[in-house]
């Protein structure tokens, strides 16, 4: 790891591998998302109402239920 002070140190923690592996997964699922919704809606997440992303993730709900629960808050919204 590189520090602002330009020091690096090594870690070799299986906590912090671990911790490394799950903002991987959550980035590359959280992308998925946002192409999805792209695709319908034609609008990114960061345009859509929030929600609370990582719950869904850490849950484990796919990318196309969240998808689905974006596009359905979406035109709730619309109607509204």
């Amino acid at each position: 790891m590189l520090t602002r002070s330009g020091i690096s140190y090594n870690i070799k923690d299986d906590k912090t591998n671990y911790y490394l592996d799950l903002v991987k997964k959550f980035q590359d699922w959280k992308n998925k998302v946002n192409n999805l919704a792209l695709k319908q809606l034609k609008l990114s997440c960061d345009e859509l109402p929030d929600i609370d992303y990582y719950n869904l993730f850490v849950e484990g709900i796919t990318a196309e239920q969240v998808k689905d629960k974006l596009v359905y808050d979406f035109y709730m919204e619309m109607l509204n």
